[in-house]
């Protein structure tokens, strides 16, 4: 297992004890994380969420294309902190 998938199932875990709706986005636009919040909030179960992305997902048709416009022109990643669990340390980064 990679640092990153580690990295990656620990916020999984931080999002899922969250009753928030908390969801991560890979580079390449793609849910990595829908907890039961997003669930909640959004009508569909990650099993059906994961592997998406949110055009495919939520947007409606008409708005899908500049979606993923937008999301190419993106604001740079930014530190928002580091998260804690246990002796895993998960550094925080968003487009803000």
């Amino acid at each position: 297992m990679t640092n990153t998938t580690t990295q990656v199932e620990t916020l999984a875990d931080l999002a899922e004890a969250s009753d928030e709706a908390l969801l991560a986005v890979s580079v390449d636009g793609r849910i990595l994380v829908w907890n039961r919040g997003a669930e909640a909030m959004f009508g569909y179960a990650a099993e059906q969420a994961l592997g998406q992305t949110l055009a495919e997902l939520i947007m409606p048709p008409e708005h899908a294309p500049e979606h993923r416009h937008d999301a190419r022109r993106a604001a740079p990643l930014r530190s928002l902190g580091r998260l804690e669990a246990g002796t895993t340390r998960i550094q925080v980064m968003a487009r803000c």
